[in-house]
């Protein structure tokens, strides 16, 4: 039987690519670096079959998901009997580390969401207009009177 086991290696990017170029080894990087070392491991039967870079500083928001649940998984692996707070969605980890856009936040709104939210920003901007331009209908006059600027 063929267990599938999960590791968690940290590789000196450096020495890898100093090791490639030394042994005279096509390298792109790491990963490639990590597939010619488990090369001589194949032989006890341990292959490499899937590989992926999961760098908490990752510049992307998926690839720092990715580390996140990772990281979970192993922090939470020990004891299953334990209670655990579950697994945050992607959703909630983006808005919990602020990288959530206004954007985002609208595409995963529901119909009454979105109603809710145009309803706040149309109240909101009445409120402004008023504040800032006593009568309306004078200001649009006035600017409908106005020339045009590029």
């Amino acid at each position: 039987m063929k267990r599938k086991v999960f590791v968690e290696l940290s590789v000196d990017e450096n020495v890898a690519i100093r090791n490639a170029e030394t042994n005279g080894i096509s390298s792109d990087g790491t990963i490639d670096y990590l597939e010619h070392e488990f090369g001589w491991l194949e032989q006890s039967g341990i292959e490499l079959k899937q590989a992926m870079i999961s760098d908490e500083d990752d510049t992307e928001d998926w690839g720092r998901y990715i580390d996140y649940v990772i990281s979970w998984g192993f922090e939470h692996c020990i004891d299953t009997g334990a209670e655990y707070p579950k697994i945050m969605t992607y959703k909630e980890w983006k808005y919990n580390n602020g990288s959530l856009t206004n954007g985002d936040k609208i595409r995963e709104m529901s119909d009454e969401e979105l109603a809710e939210w145009i309803n706040k920003q149309i109240t909101d901007f009445a409120e402004l207009v008023d504040i800032y331009f006593p009568s309306p209908y004078e200001h649009w006059l006035k600017w409908l009177k106005s020339e045009v600027k590029e």
